[in-house]
């Protein structure tokens, strides 16, 4: 089994995310990646990684947000991204944010540089998830709260993991792990 991860985590970052790649795949691949790389310190993967996490940093919305593919940049020349597609999809945007926080764990475990983008992303989307906190679980988008029933789909239990996985984020941790 470790030989087969070991291929298939090499393999995958040496591929990298590619230019149209949807967001699911990046997301949970980033993920895959970086977890694999904080179990084993498998050097070789590194690349993978920060190119999997940048392609996230840059492919979040101003919002902290993804969908099914990649957000575009405003036409007002603003520099902010905006979404396309019918909106965003916190099922994928959760994963997506944990492989942000995971992708930054990983490559500072192995003494590589930290592009800017991907504190502001992980610093967006924790502020989109904690816009939630006692509010009710998370819902498909950006939309209100879910006010009835608990977890959300799962929602709530990957926003427990995602800030769990954060400093400073002990009462948002709380809160989805009691929503679930």
């Amino acid at each position: 089994v470790q030989a087969r991860l070991q291929t298939h985590a090499r393999a995958r970052a040496t591929a990298g995310p590619g230019n149209n790649a949807g967001m699911w795949d990046v997301a949970y691949s980033g993920l895959f990646l970086a977890e694999y790389y904080l179990a084993t310190s498998d050097a070789t993967v590194l690349p993978g990684i920060n190119s999997f996490t940048l392609k996230l940093a840059v492919s979040q919305s101003i919002n902290g947000t993804f969908g099914h593919s990649a957000s575009v940049l405003r036409p007002d020349g603003s520099g902010r991204r905006m979404g396309i597609g019918y909106g965003p999809v916190n099922a994928v945007g959760i994963v997506a944010n944990m492989a942000l926080v995971l992708g930054k764990k990983a490559l500072l475990a192995g003494g590589q540089a930290i592009d800017p983008e991907i504190d502001g992303a992980i610093q967006r989307g924790a502020d989109f998830f904690a816009f939630y906190v006692n509010k009710g679980p998370i819902p498909y988008g950006e939309h209100e709260p879910f006010i009835s029933g608990h977890s959300s789909n799962g929602k709530d239990a990957m926003c427990a993991v995602l800030f769990g996985l954060q400093a400073g984020r002990a009462a948002e941790t709380e809160y989805y792990a009691r929503m679930t």
